[in-house]
């Protein structure tokens, strides 16, 4: 990424702060531990985050679940969310 390009980008995200904060105390509030913990998995966590991801207009936002029978939902979230870039290439990171 050449300096101008992420120069603007870093301008975008500073001026994000309040959201990302609330974002961040939404997070830390909901409760996430396994069961080996005393908790009952990532489930709600998960659930907050795909409606968040989705309503901030990731338009490709996908839940690839983990089975695991010692949670109460049965499996734990593994969420994957994509913003189409210019490209059509694949890249890999």
């Amino acid at each position: 990424m050449d300096n101008e390009n992420f120069g603007r980008l870093r301008k975008y995200i500073d001026g994000q702060e309040k959201e990302l904060i609330r974002v961040m105390k939404a997070l830390v509030s909901i409760k996430a531990l396994g069961p080996l913990n005393g908790g009952t998995g990532e489930a709600e966590k998960g659930a907050w985050l795909m409606d968040y991801l989705k309503k901030s207009g990731f338009g490709d936002v996908k839940n690839y679940p983990a089975p695991d029978p010692s949670v109460p939902a049965g499996e734990r979230p593994n969420i994957v969310a994509r913003i189409p870039g210019k490209r059509t290439d694949k890249s890999i990171w």
